[in-house]
């Protein structure tokens, strides 16, 4: 994901102490006010006020939107080496933000405000070179552009890192420890993608000794923000007693909320959970629901099972319950699920 930042309020506060001598300071000019300020400082070559300008006029703020004249005020300020310039000239031909995409023009200019230590510029061009956009795929590059980003703190740089770390491609080699490390680093910033990954990692004991305890810590974690395959793998846990003190309501809470947001592992588990009232009060209907909207989910492997669970179910239940179940499956909408594995 690119990075685009304006702050209006900074856009005000900038520019208000130009020409508003005997007014009072601390107030916010009115955006007209404000564009008129700062255009009088651009005109005589400040490289933050043409920015301003750019900005606004990009915007549409203070001023009729003009995006030719925006991006002519953007380059002004970027030719002068102002960084913010740069990287905003570089993430408008990346998104096409009103113009023709053009990934290699920004590159260039995500190049020239990353050798300035723009952290979100350096995030972006590694992400070119990873992806081969506008530059020739790299990942040596791309790795250097995470990391330079990832020491500033940037969790986003620092989770993509662990990401190439923990699978090779181009001009990366495999290294679990620094892959858990990266992980970690994003996952105390509270990257929800890379407390998933810490909780499997510890879980898995991959790049550092298996420890279920510290897995059950991360994953609890990610699961309280949504990720739904954290929320499965805390309902085998529970169910198990793995890292955790077992506990079957705990286990089918935790399948429950993966399988309303559509993970089918965990619509197989709950199922189980409703049939045997394991953690919840024993609900026929809602385990023949759940059987039926994990069948053609999960592999092949299943369905005989799923199928002769469900024949079982249709023989238990009344006709009414039967005709309810049915229209339960019917009406099922899949809920968004939150991934584990995309930055």
């Amino acid at each position: 994901m690119k990075q685009w930042f304006f702050c209006m309020l900074f856009v005000m506060m900038a520019v208000s102490g130009c020409g508003t001598c005997g007014q009072n300071k601390n107030a916010v000019p009115d955006p007209k006010t404000a564009f008129n300020n700062a255009l009088a400082v651009a005109e005589k070559g400040d490289s933050s006020a043409q920015y301003q300008v750019g900005r606004m006029y990009c915007e549409g703020i203070g001023v009729a939107k003009n995006l030719e004249t925006g991006i002519a005020w953007l380059n002004r300020s970027a030719e002068q080496g102002y960084k913010d310039a740069q990287f905003q000239l570089g993430l408008i031909y990346d998104e096409g933000i009103d113009v023709m995409p053009d990934a290699t023009k920004a590159a260039e200019w995500y190049e020239k405000a990353a050798n300035q230590g723009d952290m979100y510029a350096q995030y972006n061009l590694a992400l070119l070179y990873q992806l081969g956009t506008g530059v020739p795929e790299n990942g040596g590059a791309a790795i250097n552009w995470y990391t330079e980003a990832a020491k500033q703190g940037y969790e986003r740089a620092q989770y993509n890192l662990g990401a190439m770390y923990e699978s090779s491609g181009v001009g990366t080699e495999k290294d679990l420890t620094l892959a858990l490390f990266w992980y970690t680093q994003a996952a105390e910033q509270g990257n929800k993608l890379a407390q998933f990954k810490v909780g499997d990692m510890y879980a898995q004991g991959q790049g550092t000794e298996q420890d279920h305890a510290k897995s059950s810590e991360w994953l609890i974690k990610a699961g309280n923000q949504g990720i739904a395959q954290a929320q499965w793998y805390l309902g085998v846990m529970y169910g198990k007693g793995r890292g955790v003190e077992q506990n079957a309501e705990q286990s089918a809470s935790w399948y429950l909320k993966a399988a309303e947001q559509g993970y089918p592992p965990a619509m197989f588990n709950i199922a189980i959970s409703y049939e045997n009232g394991d953690g919840v009060k024993k609900d026929l209907v809602q385990s023949y629901y759940w059987y039926r909207l994990s069948e053609n989910r999960l592999s092949k492997d299943f369905t005989d099972i799923i199928q002769a669970k469900c024949t079982e179910l249709e023989s238990r239940l009344s006709p009414e319950e039967l005709d309810r179940a049915k229209e339960m499956v019917r009406q099922y909408r899949p809920f968004k699920t939150q991934p584990a594995d995309k930055p």
